[in-house]
């Protein structure tokens, strides 16, 4: 790794310990400095504002990555079992991870015109992932509808997971809540693309 990408690496990093001690209204560039051990000026240099050190570490963040949990690609793997990976990745990572917790909540709770940059950005990739199973799928039946509350669901699920104990009785906190949830979407991702006739792998 060069100078250049493990300072940067010490930076985003700085950027998460304060996020999750301070929330996001910590972030001026002079905390972020003093919390990563590096000067102002290469802040600026490798990210130019806080605008886009914060865009940089959100997008980086978000759990809609390129092979989200690990989901399995590739010949003759089945869209059933990719989409399953998918969401059942998502419903890991952002149960096992409170900073992307926040990341959603900020988006949620501000309209300055970096979060809608950012979300926008975010929903291009999810727009793209489900386009991507639409278009292997050989059925009229509106993927992008079952998907989105799929995604909706395990949004709400974990970000109130940090709030109350328990959901519909399932102990949100706890490894058999998780479980349960984890088991609920392989069934539903079963029941809803294992219905639709595929054209490919």
């Amino acid at each position: 790794m060069g100078n250049r990408e493990e300072t940067e690496t010490r930076i985003l990093e700085g950027v998460d310990r304060l996020i999750r001690e301070k929330g996001f209204s910590s972030l001026g560039i002079n905390a972020v400095a003093r919390e990563s051990g590096v000067s102002k000026v290469l802040i600026y240099r490798y990210f130019e504002n806080r605008d886009g050190l914060l865009r940089t570490w959100a997008l980086g963040k978000h759990y809609w990555n390129d092979a989200p949990g690990g989901a399995p690609s590739g010949e003759g793997v089945p869209w059933q079992e990719r989409a399953t990976a998918l969401f059942e990745g998502q419903l890991d990572r952002l149960f096992g991870n409170p900073l992307l917790r926040e990341v959603i909540r900020w988006h949620l709770s501000s309209d300055d015109p970096l979060s809608r940059d950012v979300m926008d950005r975010i929903e291009e990739k999810g727009k793209g992932l489900t386009q991507e199973f639409s278009d292997n799928l050989d059925t009229q039946e509106d993927v992008n509808a079952f998907v989105s509350l799929l995604i909706g669901g395990i949004y709400y699920l974990a970000l109130i997971s940090d709030k109350t104990d328990q959901f519909n009785g399932i102990p949100l906190k706890s490894d058999e809540g998780r479980t349960r949830l984890r088991d609920g979407v392989t069934r539903l991702c079963g029941l809803i693309f294992g219905e639709m006739t595929k054209k490919g792998p």
